[in-house]
């Protein structure tokens, strides 16, 4: 839901996700079910979230701080203690090169 509304629309959430389209079109609607309301207006120009997704999409941001600090006490009871690389590289390179030879990794 929150990469759908900040992007305005599903395919460019399921890029960012690396999920396919209809993947992501799937679960938002199995979420509307759940919720038992849209979330969203769909259109020709993207998916535009209805007040009562905004009021939800709060709440799934949330969650989601909730879970990335879950993770980060687990990390520090495991004796992780975590950073981020940032690799500069020409478009060949990143686009043909690093997926293959790269893998999440965390440093201890």
């Amino acid at each position: 839901m929150v990469a759908v509304a900040d992007r305005g629309n599903f395919s460019e959430a399921a890029l960012e996700l690396q999920l396919s389209q209809p993947a992501i079109s799937h679960a938002i609607a199995i979420l509307e079910e759940e919720l038992g309301v849209p979330l969203f207006a769909r259109g020709r120009h993207g998916a535009v979230l209805i007040p009562a997704g905004e009021r939800i999409l709060y709440h799934a941001r949330q969650a989601m701080q909730h879970l990335e600090m879950m993770e980060h006490e687990a990390n520090l009871h495991k004796g992780l203690h975590g950073g981020h690389v940032r690799i500069a590289a020409f478009r060949s390179v990143a686009t043909h090169l690093l997926p293959f030879t790269t893998t999440r990794t965390t440093v201890g």
